[in-house]
């Protein structure tokens, strides 16, 4: 599977749709937020 790198330009629906989809797929990602508090865990 892929491990994806994930570079956060502005809070919007990629930012929280696609992590848990990634993660039923059997990918990884990183994600590089400069306000990771603004997703309150819901990427973990």
């Amino acid at each position: 599977m892929a491990h994806v790198l994930m570079i956060e330009s502005w809070v919007g629906a990629s930012g929280n749709l696609l992590p848990p989809r990634l993660k039923s797929l059997g990918h990884t990602y990183i994600f590089v937020s400069n306000e990771v508090q603004v997703y309150n865990n819901s990427l973990c």
